[in-house]
């Protein structure tokens, strides 16, 4: 059972709210050593429904393991997919998710309802949750600022455009500043 810090509870109590007002995409922001991580854990043990918790780094996918209950981690070195089936919450790379949904389909570890992306602003989950038949997107990072742009050839003439995670999430919530976590004894 996680306990929240309480400067974590009402950023947790906030995407309730939103998922209660209906809002299907929500990116939170919050600084490093807020304890995303922790905000993890107890958001996919709570959530209605699977949910998949994709990152890029392994230190990531070990650091949130830690926190999340009735876990399946799917790993290059996992060989079996329908122990994956039966869990509630799985967590994977995104290379790793990404090339095992190209090889068996996207159903390979079973459906899920939602899906949290860890540090988001990298940009390229999209490439395994676009795939999926998801209902709740909620991403984490601490710099909710994307600096890539994508490119298009249109009948020979190139565009460019900005990318922005407004492209993917309808609302943001923000955690505590970082001054305000050194304040309250959490961060040095």
């Amino acid at each position: 059972m996680i306990t929240l810090r309480p400067y974590q509870q009402p950023l947790y109590d906030e995407i309730q709210e939103k998922l209660s007002q209906d809002f299907k995409r929500i990116l939170v922001q919050a600084e490093t050593g807020w304890g995303k991580s922790i905000l993890i854990g107890h958001t996919a043990n709570n959530l209605e429904g699977r949910t998949l918790i994709l990152t890029h780094r392994e230190e990531l996918l070990k650091q949130n393991s830690e926190w999340i209950e009735d876990l399946g981690v799917l790993t290059a070195k996992v060989k079996k997919n329908a122990p994956l089936k039966k869990n509630k919450n799985v967590i994977a790379m995104t290379q790793t998710a990404l090339a095992r949904f190209n090889k068996f389909g996207f159903d390979y570890i079973g459906d899920f309802r939602n899906v949290i992306v860890d540090e988001t602003h990298v940009d390229f989950f999209k490439q395994v949750y676009e795939g999926l038949n998801i209902v709740v997107l909620i991403g984490l990072t601490a710099t909710p600022i994307v600096y890539k742009s994508e490119k298009k050839n249109v009948d020979g003439t190139d565009f460019a455009r900005k990318l922005s995670l407004a492209d993917d999430y309808e609302t943001l919530i923000q955690g505590v500043s970082a001054s305000d976590l050194i304040d309250l004894g959490y961060l040095t």
